[in-house]
């Protein structure tokens, strides 16, 4: 694309004003996987507000980047109405074992070799 044309190309409105994106279920190691999937949102969102365990706000914050860190200790009782968009990353692989309510579905699922980083991509995309 020459570049004059370039220049007067419009930016894209954000897809998304507020979202908010949390793990109901997982350790640590979890959380830490779903960042790059997390971060995909930041292009397409005004604000991607991340909810953690209390105890991992100040961790999050201090690594993170372009994320608004919350605390949230009870996960079935979450006040969304500030957000457009609630996203429940979940436990991966989604068990039957645990509350799923609202939980995303995993479509990659079932691709072999798949790292579980690639899944929180594919779905959060």
């Amino acid at each position: 694309m020459p570049t004059h044309t370039a220049l007067k190309t419009k930016a894209k409105p954000k897809t998304f004003k507020n979202v908010l994106v949390y793990k109901n279920y997982g350790g640590l190691g979890d959380r830490f996987i779903s960042l790059p999937g997390i971060n995909k949102l930041r292009a397409v969102s005004e604000k991607v507000t991340l909810g953690v365990p209390e105890n991992l706000v100040n961790v999050f914050n201090k690594h993170t980047k372009g994320l608004h860190i919350i605390a949230i200790s009870d996960y079935d009782n979450i006040e969304v109405s500030p957000y457009d968009k609630v996203i429940n990353l979940g436990n991966y692989p989604k068990s039957r074992r645990f509350n799923n309510k609202g939980v995303i579905a995993y479509e990659t699922h079932n691709k072999v070799k798949q790292h579980a980083l690639k899944h929180y991509i594919d779905a959060i995309a």
